[in-house]
């Protein structure tokens, strides 16, 4: 009787010491595996990816002969990859997102899709570089060959109405630039001629009447008439030379 009453006590001893113990000491059982592999899920789904590839770290620790668990994290990395790349083509950094690629395949590897967008990407890249080349030209040359150098790369794609309208504002501008530019030139070679007349340097000036009746035959007969006077004879022995050069491609 005796023996039997101490090892209640002791029993009841012992579980008060257990009931007595906080909550907070007792650790959880451990997720199962269908758990876990929900959370996962759930946790890319609101895009939460280095959240999920940490859960994921988990699970394949409690399964480290899985062969879809591998699969599951080379598309969350890719998931990853995607939302970066398309934060950063909202932003217009185009060389970002390519480097984020880049960056990916230096670590993941290589595959189908990231190849495919990133010579997407460089694509877009150069015709970035490109608009931004066109809209800083000033000159007509220059201008005409960055227009042409855009619509060589863009060939091969369908247009946007934003880029095909930018190309056709830029070539609309082409005619008043070279007018411009031609205006300019043909103002500093009357001045050069000019100078030469008065230095006496009638041959050097004759040269450059040439050159001014080639490139404006049409206004060529008002300068030379403005070079022509009874006290000037230097002047008027270019100015018929060049009105008979004149004539003669007329």
């Amino acid at each position: 009787m005796k023996t039997g009453f101490r090892v209640r006590i002791i029993c009841l001893a012992a579980l008060a010491v257990i009931s007595g113990c906080s909550k907070k000491d007792v650790p959880p059982p451990p997720k199962t595996q269908p758990e876990l592999l929900l959370e996962i899920y759930d946790t890319a789904r609101k895009q939460e990816y280095n959240a999920a590839l940490m859960k994921l770290q988990k699970m394949r620790a409690m399964d480290p002969t899985s062969v879809v668990l591998p699969e599951l994290e080379n598309v969350i990395h890719f998931n990853r990859l995607s939302a970066v790349v398309d934060t950063y083509l909202k932003m217009g950094k185009f060389e970002e997102a390519l480097n984020a690629i880049q960056q990916y395949e230096a670590s993941y590897g290589y595959s189908d899709s990231t190849t495919k967008t990133k010579e997407r990407l460089i694509l877009i890249t150069r015709m970035d570089h490109q608009i931004h080349t066109i809209q800083r030209s000033r000159r007509s040359e220059p201008l005409e060959k960055d227009i042409n150098e855009l619509k060589n790369l863009t060939k091969n794609i369908k247009l946007s109405p934003k880029i095909a309208n930018f190309i056709k504002k830029y070539e609309s501008m082409l005619p008043e630039l070279r007018k411009f530019e031609t205006g300019l030139m043909l103002r500093e070679l009357e001045q050069e001629i000019e100078e030469r007349v008065q230095a006496g340097d009638q041959q050097a000036g004759e040269v450059l009447m040439e050159i001014y009746a080639l490139t404006a035959p049409g206004q060529s007969k008002q300068f030379l008439a403005a070079l022509t006077g009874p006290d000037n004879k230097p002047k008027i022995e270019a100015s018929k030379q060049q009105l008979s050069i004149e004539r003669k491609k007329e």
